[in-house]
């Protein structure tokens, strides 16, 4: 599993799951881009100073990514991890 979100987001680009956008967006288009694209990393959004991603566990296949594991397996996993965490 991802250490972090920055990681996980690098992962989503070497699989070619990301897309940058670089110009400046409008707040009104997030979802619209979101929609219509893979996930996206938009780095400038009007009125806001930091940068915004969405859309990087929209399906089975980005969420086994983040999980390390087959989207088949993406339960199994995912129950597993939430064990070990109530029994620390």
């Amino acid at each position: 599993m991802q250490k972090g979100l920055r990681e996980f987001i690098g992962i989503l680009e070497q699989h070619g799951h990301l897309r940058q956008l670089s110009h400046p967006v409008n707040p009104l288009d997030i979802s619209a881009i979101i929609a219509r694209s893979k996930a996206a990393v938009m780095m400038t959004v009007e009125g806001f100073d930091v940068p915004l991603v969405g859309g990087i566990v929209r399906d089975r296949n980005k969420v086994a990514l983040a999980l390390s594991c087959e989207p088949k397996e993406i339960a199994k996993r995912f129950f597993g991890l939430w064990s070990i965490q109530l029994i620390q």
